[in-house]
């Protein structure tokens, strides 16, 4: 790490030097950088969770339909036949 020369003014208010904004600019980058790929990843996480739920839904719904056919069928058409 570098060292960051600052000056004061009259009016006892911190004036950093152009190295040291430079250094905070970079370091903000690069933290946005991270940051981004980081969301990037849990929106990826997120939505293949939400695609399993969505077939897992899916899936159960035609089950239900599925069982309810058979169970007409099995015991209305069976017996009136």
């Amino acid at each position: 790490m570098s060292n960051y020369t600052f000056f004061t003014s009259n009016n006892n208010k911190i004036i950093f030097n152009d190295t040291y904004n430079d250094e905070i600019d970079k370091r903000r980058v690069e933290l946005d950088k991270r940051l981004n790929i980081l969301y990037k990843n849990r929106d990826v996480i997120k939505n293949t969770q939400q695609k399993e739920i969505d077939a897992n839904v899916y899936a159960n719904i035609m089950l239900t339909v599925l069982g309810t056919c058979l169970l007409y069928f099995s015991f209305f058409k069976v017996i009136q036949d």
